[in-house]
């Protein structure tokens, strides 16, 4: 039932004993045909039960401002040479252990700062074989479900005097397999949209965030939009704010 006008090549194997083919095809990329209604639709059934309670501390010392990025959730590496072992379990446990490191500072307020790469794949295919890479087929509404449910049970809902979450997107976070269709990192915009049912306080934007906090301003970006090709000196004129420290973070 496979159609042979998109074979791409065969070869008979006859040294087995029992020959047989193997038959190679042109890829072919099925995107999901889902609207983003659709899916939000899917996530506000799966959120409805989880609530945002904020836990709170008095105290007078400095505000701190938390960087974190390149979740890849659904990234899977197991034995590997030179690569770190990576898992969705793994990534829960660090972003606990971040969490007791932050807390341990006892800041008056902690702001968020999340630089893009939530998910490792929206659809399975973000890059060449990057479905060979994803954790138990972690793709589209339950990739969505699971960053959300992951930064908020091991990460946000624990930090003591949150204050805000600023998110920009990452090329991974895009939801089609050709980052020439979605520019706007459709994936982590959902990730975003899911927290703010949640409770949390977020802004989400596509290509670069600025927020300034005791007169230092936090230029945020991902890194791979042709922004970042720009000198230091006009991303600070073009996203800063003169007579501040101007801090680049990608």
């Amino acid at each position: 039932g496979l159609d042979i006008n998109k074979i791409r090549s065969y070869k008979l194997i006859s040294h087995t004993g029992q020959p047989f083919y193997n038959v190679v095809f042109y890829e072919e990329v099925v995107e999901p045909m889902v609207t983003e209604q659709e899916l939000k639709d899917i996530l506000f059934e799966g959120f409805k039960s989880i609530k945002y309670t904020p836990v709170t501390k008095s105290t007078k010392n400095k505000i701190g401002v938390v960087k974190i990025a390149d979740l890849h959730l659904g990234s899977y590496v197991d034995n590997l040479i030179r690569t770190k072992n990576f898992s969705i379990d793994i990534l829960a446990n660090k972003l606990s252990e971040a969490v007791t490191d932050i807390n341990e500072r006892g800041y008056s307020i902690v702001h968020v700062h999340i630089l893009g790469d939530l998910i490792e794949s929206f659809t399975g295919l973000s890059h060449k074989n990057t479905w060979k890479g994803l954790d138990k087929a972690m793709v589209g509404a339950e990739a969505v479900k699971l960053v959300v449910k992951i930064l908020h049970d091991n990460f946000l809902s624990k930090i003591v005097n949150l204050g805000e979450v600023k998110v920009v997107a990452g090329n991974h976070d895009r939801t089609t397999s050709d980052n020439k269709e979605d520019v706007q990192g459709g994936g982590a915009n959902l990730v975003c949209w899911g927290l703010q049912l949640l409770g949390y306080s977020v802004e989400f934007n596509s290509l670069v965030i600025t927020h300034t906090i005791d007169k230092i301003t936090h230029i945020l970006t991902h890194g791979h939009h042709a922004l970042s090709k720009k000198s230091t000196k006009q991303l600070c004129w073009d996203y800063g704010v003169q007579g501040n420290y101007n801090l680049i973070c990608e």
